[in-house]
């Protein structure tokens, strides 16, 4: 695959990371093959509600074979083959997460040990965010004992469970609160027993309290802090 800035060789399970409008050109090394490929769209509001902040055009187009783009294809595959849509849109935030964090600003890791077992841990946690979850029952879930858990799930995904956890409860508070819920309902619902705690957690993320979180979203681009994002959806395919 060329565009204007380089080129680049794509494999089996590497991840092009895009929005619209980027001009590309593909072509294969021999003959054509079967090419399979899925494509995930998301529209600006979701990418913001998910890294806590809008985003622009990613550093790099590629994110090459490691353990966050296996656990992707299985937690993906094992939706699609259920036809669970619910399923299948919570994957699909884990991949906003996990794959496109970081897109911006560094380089990804390449470590694919474990992968499916930090997969099941974070199938777990996307399915009983609104549970009261302790490492000890996350790692139980992934086959390991609390310290290796932490530690491969880390050197994996690249943050903490506590951290993926709370964005995930994030991520649906701010759902809830663009549908309408109220703020108790929001937090809740996500898991947060305490409102105080919900309140600084959710501002620090998103830069504003959850009772003015829809209104500032809605305020012109022009009043609103930090770099504005196009008003395009941004893919994954």
């Amino acid at each position: 695959m060329s565009q204007r800035n380089g080129s680049w060789l794509f494999r089996k399970f590497d991840v092009l990371l895009s929005v619209p409008g980027i001009s590309r050109r593909y072509a294969h090394d021999r003959e054509c093959p079967q090419d399979r490929c899925l494509s995930l769209a998301f529209a600006p509001e979701v990418i913001e509600d998910a890294l806590g902040h809008p985003v622009g055009t990613p550093l790099m187009p590629k994110i090459s074979t490691c353990g966050r783009t296996r656990i992707a294809q299985h937690l993906l595959s094992r939706s699609l083959a259920a036809s669970d849509m619910v399923a299948t849109e919570t994957v699909a935030f884990h991949c906003v997460l996990t794959l496109m964090r970081g897109m911006w600003t560094a380089a990804q890791a390449s470590n694919t040990g474990h992968a499916k077992s930090i997969a099941r841990a974070c199938e777990f946690m996307l399915e009983h965010f609104h549970c009261d979850l302790s490492l000890t029952a996350i790692a139980r879930e992934a086959g390991m004992s609390t310290f290796h858990f932490a530690r491969n799930f880390s050197s994996i995904l690249g943050e903490s469970p506590h951290q993926y956890l709370l964005k995930a409860r994030l991520f649906n508070a701010a759902k809830r609160l663009r549908a309408g819920a109220t703020v108790t309902d929001a937090a809740g619902n996500s898991g947060f027993a305490s409102l105080s705690h919900f309140g600084r957690v959710f501002h620090r993320q998103f830069g504003a309290n959850p009772s003015n979180f829809v209104r500032v979203k809605q305020a012109p681009r022009s009043r609103r802090d930090g770099p504005s994002s196009q008003e395009k959806a941004h893919r994954i395919i």
